[in-house]
């Protein structure tokens, strides 16, 4: 795990117009959902926050057949912003359970961490 720049499993995903930098995070996430949607045999929530949720839990959560049992939790932010002590700590947790945790600027770079995870998209 990478810490010191405020990452988990040394797994950043990748951002590439320079565009992404000015949308909300709200707009990334909406955009990661799209295309999470799009995964076979998958399920996939958006996390929301308030004052009944625990802090620090990552604003994504997405399984799919493929993954075989595994999880995928994903922080999302604008690009180039980092993870809340808290959200490390809480990804820390969930990765020692067994599940993925990512940081991710963009839809974009999730279809990389897909791809790399050969995992389908329709």
């Amino acid at each position: 795990m990478v810490r010191d720049r405020g990452l988990v499993s040394g797994w950043v995903v990748p951002y590439y117009a320079t565009m992404a930098q000015r949308r909300l995070e709200s707009a990334i996430t909406r955009d990661i959902i799209k295309l999470l949607k799009r995964v076979p045999r998958s399920f996939v929530r958006k996390i929301h926050g308030g004052r009944m949720q625990s802090n620090g839990l990552p604003d994504v959560y997405f399984t799919c057949a493929a993954l075989k049992g595994r999880s995928v939790w994903i922080e999302v932010k604008q690009p180039g912003k980092k993870m809340t002590d808290m959200q490390l700590h809480v990804s820390s947790e969930l990765e020692e359970a067994g599940a993925f945790a990512l940081l991710a600027w963009s839809a974009e770079g999730v279809a990389v961490w897909l791809k790399d995870h050969e995992i389908e998209v329709q």
